[in-house]
């Protein structure tokens, strides 16, 4: 059972054209600052040169990864956990995002429950995929794997919760 779950390829995509990015940003922001009463944009292009090669680095560790608490989704602006205990299900859905969502485009969706709220969405578009590949996506291995931890985490705590009941042999 897989417990992360990455597109290096497209990861490595990302950080490239962020780097990319940066070094045009750096350019601009040296050009700003020979140029007098040229400060205040080159602060910005600064700004901006700093946030591009944090979302570079970032870009590389793009993914899920499911461990003993719960499900943790890394993408380049933030870090989502869900625990193990907010999780109904997980499926194979469709990106509602428009230009992925017109094309097709699934990923792994977790339904998280919320008390005294409705239930919430979580489409993990970091595993996104179009399905254009022979044999299982990265999506379609991703939801298997993850019901299969969802799982394996019910059956400990219904384990802890009962430690005398009687174990199910496999």
């Amino acid at each position: 059972m897989r417990k992360s779950w990455r597109s290096p390829f497209w990861n490595v995509v990302l950080c490239l054209v962020m780097s990319v990015m940066a070094l045009t940003s750096t350019a601009s922001t040296i050009g700003c600052f020979e140029h007098p009463g040229g400060w205040w944009a080159g602060i910005g292009f600064a700004l901006m040169t700093g946030l591009l090669v944090v979302g570079a680095v970032r870009a590389l560790f793009v993914g899920v990864s499911a461990g003993p608490q719960g499900i943790t989704v890394r993408g380049v602006t933030k870090t989502t956990r869900i625990t193990w205990s907010e999780i109904s299900q997980i499926t194979l859905g469709g990106l509602n995002s428009a230009a992925a969502g017109g094309a097709g485009a699934s990923a792994p969706v977790v339904t998280r429950m919320r008390p005294g709220k409705p239930d919430q969405r979580v489409e993990l578009k970091e595993l996104g995929s179009y399905g254009m590949s022979s044999g299982p996506s990265l999506a379609e291995r991703a939801v298997a794997d993850l019901n299969d931890c969802l799982e394996a985490w019910r059956e400990s705590s219904r384990t802890a919760e009962h430690p005398d009941a009687p174990q199910r042999r496999s």
